[in-house]
C-alpha cells in the first residue's frame, strides 16, 4: 500500500478490488450475514467457555459439600534390627547382637460422609450457583454485545464509503468540467488560477479518497476478526428508503434486561459468599466407617472395623475470614452502585436511540431533496460559467456544496441504522436488520 501514491490519481480503489479479488476477498455480506456469523464469533465462543468453566466450578463445590468421599491406604514396611541377647543362666553372658527382621502390611479403606458443613450447605453453594448463572447471562449478552460491534465496523465502513462515494463525485464532476475551463482558459474567459483551482480540487479529492479507502480496508478486517474469519468481506449498501419499523417507546422496567439481571445475581452471590465466611466459624459435623487389616507376621493378623462421628472447629484463624467478609461485602456495595449506574445508562441510551431514529429520519428525507436542489444548482453554475456569466469559484462552491448534501444524506441514512441497533441493544432484544415490527 505505500507504492499508491506512484499510481494515477484515482487508481487507488482499482488497485485494492484487484487485490481483494486476488486474495479471494471480494465476498460481500448482508446486514442479516454479519448478525448470524457475529453470534458465534469468538467472543461468544470465550463467553460460553467461562459460563461451563463456573457450572462446572459449581457442581465441583457441591459434590464437595454434599457427596460421600472412599478413600483407602495401602502400606507395607519391613524392618530390620539388631536385638542383644542375655543367657542368665551362664552367668549373664551378652551375645553380639544378632538382626531380626519382621514385615507389616496395613489397609485401610474409609468412607465419610458430611453431615453438617453449614458454610458450604447453606451458602457457598448457592453463591456458587448463582455466579454460575450470572456467566450463563453474560453469556446469552455476549452474543449481542458481540453482534453490536461486528455492526458498528459494518456501518462505520458505509459511513466512509459515502464519504468517500461523495467525493469520487466531486472530483468526477470536476474532471467533467475540466476540458471546458480549459478551453474557456484559452478563449481569455478565465485566468490560469481558475484552471489551477480544478486541478488542486481534482488532487485533494485523490487524497481523500486514498485515505478512506485505507481506512475502509482497515476496518473491513478487524470486523473478519469479530466474525471469526480470515476473509474479508465487502459490507452491502443500504437500501435507498429507509425502513418503518413499529418502535418501543419507553424502557420502563429494566429489571429483566440481561445485563441488570446478570448483576442481580452476582449480588446475591457476593451476599452468600460474605454470609458463609462468617459461617466457616461454625462447627462441622461428618461420620465416618473404616475397615482395617493389619499383617505383621505369620502368627499376628488383625482385622476391625471402625465408624464414628468426627467435629471439627475452627475456634480461631487471626480473623482471616472476618476481614475476607468485609472485603466481600465492600465489593457487594461497589457493584450495587455499578447496578444503579447501569440501570440509568440504558434507559438513557434506549431514548436517545428512539430520538435519533426520529430525526434521522425527517433528516433524511431532507438532505435527499437537499441533494437534487444542489445538483440542480451545480449545472446551472457550469452553463453560467460557459455563457460568462458566474466565476470558477462560484462553481467550485456549487459543486462542495453538492459534495457535502451527498455525503450528509448518505450519513444520516447510516445513522439511522446505528440508532436501530443501538436501540435494541439497550432495550435487551436480539438484534435483527430492522422489519415491520420490533416486539
Amino acid at each position: 500500500m505505500r507504492t499508491l501514491n506512484k499510481f494515477l490519481p484515482g487508481t487507488v480503489c482499482v488497485l485494492i478490488l484487484c487485490r481483494a479479488i486476488a486474495h479471494g476477498e471480494n465476498a460481500t455480506i448482508s446486514i442479516k450475514g454479519v448478525l448470524d456469523r457475529a453470534a458465534a464469533g469468538p467472543e461468544v465462543i470465550a463467553a460460553q467457555a467461562q459460563a461451563n468453566a463456573a457450572g462446572e466450578s459449581s457442581s465441583a463445590l457441591w459434590r464437595a459439600t454434599y457427596a460421600p468421599k472412599v478413600g483407602g491406604v495401602l502400606a507395607y514396611s519391613h524392618m530390620v534390627e539388631d536385638q542383644s541377647v542375655v543367657l542368665p543362666s551362664f552367668g549373664g553372658i551378652l551375645l553380639p547382637p544378632m538382626p531380626v527382621q519382621s514385615d507389616m502390611t496395613l489397609g485401610t479403606v474409609q468412607i465419610t460422609q458430611p453431615l453438617f458443613d453449614p458454610a458450604n450447605m447453606l451458602y457457598n453453594t448457592k453463591a456458587a450457583q448463582k455466579k454460575a448463572e450470572a456467566a450463563r447471562i453474560r453469556s446469552s449478552r455476549q452474543a449481542k454485545e458481540t453482534q453490536g460491534t461486528a455492526i458498528g465496523y459494518f456501518l462505520q465502513i458505509l459511513e466512509l464509503r459515502s464519504k468517500r462515494s461523495a467525493l469520487e463525485i466531486y472530483r468526477n464532476n470536476l474532471k467533467g468540467r475540466q476540458n471546458e475551463i480549459t478551453r474557456l482558459y484559452d478563449l481569455g474567459a478565465v485566468s490560469e488560477s481558475d484552471v489551477l483551482k480544478i486541478k488542486l480540487g481534482i488532487d485533494d479529492a485523490d487524497q481523500g479518497i486514498r485515505e478512506i479507502a485505507l481506512k475502509e480496508d482497515y476496518l473491513a478486517r478487524m470486523l473478519a476478526v469479530v466474525l471469526g474469519t480470515d476473509q474479508v468481506r465487502t459490507p452491502e449498501d443500504l437500501p435507498d428508503e429507509l425502513p418503518n419499523p413499529t418502535v418501543r417507546n419507553d424502557l420502563s422496567d429494566v429489571n429483566h434486561l440481561e445485563k441488570i439481571h446478570a448483576m442481580d445475581a452476582e449480588l446475591e452471590s457476593l451476599k452468600s459468599a460474605q454470609s458463609g465466611l462468617k459461617a466457616d466459624y461454625l462447627p462441622k459435623v461428618s461420620a465416618f466407617a473404616q475397615h482395617s487389616y493389619t499383617n505383621s507376621d505369620l502368627f499376628n493378623r488383625s482385622s476391625f472395623d471402625t465408624g464414628g462421628v468426627l467435629l471439627s472447629w475452627s475456634l480461631f484463624d487471626g480473623g482471616v475470614n472476618l476481614a475476607k467478609a468485609k472485603a466481600v461485602k465492600h465489593e457487594h456495595e461497589s457493584l450495587e452502585q455499578m447496578r444503579g449506574l447501569e440501570a440509568g445508562s440504558i434507559q438513557a441510551g434506549f431514548r436517545d436511540a428512539v430520538n435519533t431514529l426520529q430525526t434521522k429520519r425527517r433528516e433524511y428525507d431532507e438532505r435527499r431533496a437537499a441533494v437534487a436542489e444542489a445538483k440542480n444548482v451545480e449545472n446551472i453554475e457550469f452553463k453560467r460559467l460557459k455563457n460568462g456569466k458566474s466565476t470558477v469559484n462560484n462553481l467550485i462552491d456549487a459543486e462542495d456544496t453538492l459534495k457535502d448534501r451527498t455525503e450528509k444524506a448518505s450519513l444520516s441514512r447510516v445513522n439511522w441504522y446505528e440508532a436501530w441497533f443501538h436501540l435494541e441493544l439497550a432495550a435487551g432484544e436480539p438484534l435483527s436488520a430492522p422489519g415491520s415490527a420490533m416486539p
